[in-house]
Order: structure tokens, then C-alpha cells, then sequence
């Protein structure tokens, strides 16, 4: 089994779009049914989504709770890779704080077939052709997917969020690439949404280096309860930066200085830990807000990295819930702006070709 995403020394995660892959050996006859059956660990009032994908295609959401926590999945003839991946965000359903969104694997089976050796070596992929790129990604509910299954207007609700769905998912699969993330909706460099303060005590850089996503708040968690990320457990080929939306959604935004040097603290955080990766600071199309992207603009050049704007999606208003784009909008920001940025950026060097 290859794990996917941030996992800590108790086997848990909760960052989107972890989880696992495995090889499935066939029997002879390739018609026979079989199923692979995920068992995850018991928790008090846990409640996440994942998703199941058999070839890179797509066998449906599963919601796991408390009282459900068993999945049991039906795969298609001939599946040469299984892989369950969580697609709802770090505490998404928390109203008390704890591990509501945290998941941790009890037991993984299959029936009908067997599961082949594993070259652990291999890099993991999201559409298992095993290509060296890997991507790190920091971000908001844009990458986190969030609203993204619904139709608005609509309110958020977690069936209506699908990381799987976001223009990081389908950045990487159209690469070949690993995909490892940190994004938490509503959280911003320096400035959270609807913060009454021009800076926030928890914006994102906060878990920058963090294997859970977690409030310092939350019931179950302590400082030094096994949630330091080992950067050199990951060393990413690219870095992609979505963030900036929430510190100007709301009154009061930060000032543009405090807001630079916050993002130039932590793209420097990120030249220290990962001194062969390129990193790349993006802004999201939002017509309405020019000084943003300037900004976000003027912190990459102050450290060199690169800048994409990303061009705004058909239609222009995006058709998810709450004002958020849509699967289809996702699919665009990643088609259009994204993945032709990355082979332009990575073709000077490798490893993509």
C-alpha cells in the first residue's frame, strides 16, 4: 500500500486528497467480481468524505462516520489500481472541536483478488504511471474543492465539496504527478476570512509544517502530539501557492506591507526546506479585487519565484456554491492557466518532457 498525502507515525491524516493506492492482482478469469474493503479506525463524533477510484476512474463518495466505518467497493473488471482518497478538508463538520475530520486506517482487504507486491521506491501518482514530478500545494477552499459539486446559489455543505474535483487534482493527474496539499478554507497568508483584525493569530503559514490540520483549540490535540511535518519526508519538484483571497474578502484587509513580508516569510520558509523546488505564487481571477493580485505579484518577485494570474473562467461567475466555481470552472483553471504554466516552467529543466 502506497500512502498518499501527510500522514503521522499513528497512521492518521486529514489534509484533502489523502489517502492510499494499492495494486490489485486479477484472478485468471478477469470477468470475476471483486471488491476491496477499507476499515478505518473507530473515533467519537469523526465525520469525512472519501472517494474511491478504480484506474483513475471514479466509483463514488462514501461518507464515514462514527457509526460507518466500513467501505465496501465493487471494482470493475480487470482494476489494476484502487485508490481512497479523503476529499473533504482538515476540520470540515467540527463544531466542538476533536478529530472530526481526521482519518485513520484500521484495515485494508481484498475479496475476489489479491493485492500485488508494491515497489514502496515507486512514487505514488494520481493515475499510477509513476512519473517522478511531484507537487506540493498550499492553498484555500479554492484547491480545497470547496462548493464545488454544487449548483448555486447554494449554502456549503460537505457533499457539495470535492478536492478531487479542484484544479489541483486535475492539474496533477494531467501531469503524471504526485499530489501532496495543505489547504483549509477561509484561511489566508496573513489574514483569515472575516477576521475583525487586519492580521490573524492562525492563517495558513501557521500549518505550513503541520501532518494534521487542527486548531490549537481543539479537544485532542496538543503541540507536540506527533503533528510536525519532516519537510524532507516530501521534496516536491514544484510549489504551487493559491492563497490571498481571504485576507482581502472582508474589512478589514491587511496592510500591503504586512501582507508582502508575510508571504516572502513563508515562501522563504519554503526556499530553506526545499532548496531544489520551484515555487510558483498564483492568484486567483477575481475581477473585483486588482490590489490583490498586485500584491501577491510584488511578493513573488521580491523572492524571485514565479507568478501566474490565473485567467477567469466561462462564465465569469462562478456556478458553485456560496460564490465558488463549479467542477467544470475547477476543470478550466487548471486547463487553461495552470498546467500550461507548469510545462512551460518544468520543460526548462525536467523532470516533465
Amino acid at each position: 500500500m502506497r500512502l498518499i498525502g501527510r500522514w503521522n507515525a499513528r497512521g492518521q491524516a486529514n489534509w484533502p486528497l489523502s489517502g492510499f493506492e494499492v495494486e490489485i492482482s486479477s484472478p485468471a478469469d478477469t470477468a470475476a467480481a471483486s471488491s476491496l474493503i477499507v476499515e478505518f479506525d473507530q473515533c467519537e463524533g469523526c465525520q469525512y468524505v472519501v472517494e474511491t477510484f478504480a484506474d483513475n476512474v471514479s466509483q463514488g463518495r462514501t461518507t464515514i462516520n462514527a457509526t460507518s466505518l466500513t467501505l465496501v467497493v465493487p471494482l470493475p473488471a480487470s482494476t489494476q489500481y484502487v485508490r481512497v482518497l479523503k476529499v473533504t478538508e482538515a476540520d470540515l463538520g467540527a463544531s466542538d472541536g476533536g478529530t472530526v475530520g481526521v482519518m485513520s486506517l484500521a484495515s485494508v482487504k481484498a475479496s475476489g483478488s489479491t493485492f500485488a507486491a508494491v515497489d514502496t521506491a515507486k512514487s505514488t501518482t494520481h493515475n499510477s504511471k509513476m512519473n517522478a514530478l511531484k507537487l506540493l500545494v498550499f492553498g484555500d477552499s479554492l484547491t480545497c474543492g470547496y462548493g464545488a459539486l454544487g449548483v448555486g446559489p447554494c449554502d456549503f455543505t460537505a457533499s457539495t465539496e470535492s478536492a478531487a474535483a479542484s484544479w489541483a487534482r486535475v492539474t496533477a493527474t494531467e501531469l503524471h504527478a504526485e499530489l501532496n496539499q495543505v489547504t483549509w478554507s477561509g484561511k489566508g497568508v496573513v489574514r483569515n476570512y472575516g477576521d475583525a483584525q487586519q492580521t490573524s493569530e492562525y492563517p495558513l503559514p501557521f500549518y505550513y509544517n503541520r501532518t494534521l490540520g487542527w486548531n490549537p483549540t481543539d479537544k485532542g490535540f496538543a503541540e507536540g502530539d506527533d503533528l510536525y511535518w519532516n519537510p524532507t519526508t516530501y521534496q516536491p519538484d514544484m510549489i504551487l501557492v493559491l492563497l490571498g483571497s481571504n485576507d482581502y474578502s472582508t474589512e478589514p484587509v491587511p496592510d500591503t506591507s504586512v501582507f508582502i513580508a508575510g508571504f516572502s516569510a513563508l515562501v522563504q520558509q519554503m526556499q530553506g526546506d526545499y532548496p531544489h523546488s520551484k515555487i510558483a505564487l498564483l492568484c486567483s481571477p477575481d475581477l473585483s479585487n486588482t490590489q490583490k493580485c498586485a500584491n501577491v505579484k510584488a511578493a513573488a518577485a521580491q523572492n524571485n519565484v514565479h507568478f501566474l494570474q490565473i485567467k477567469p473562467t466561462d462564465p465569469v461567475a462562478w456556478g458553485g456554491c456560496n460564490g465558488h466555481p463549479n467542477a467544470s470552472q475547477q476543470q478550466q483553471m487548471a486547463e487553461l492557466s495552470v498546467i500550461p504554466f507548469l510545462k512551460t516552467i518544468l520543460a526548462e529543466t525536467g523532470p516533465y518532457t
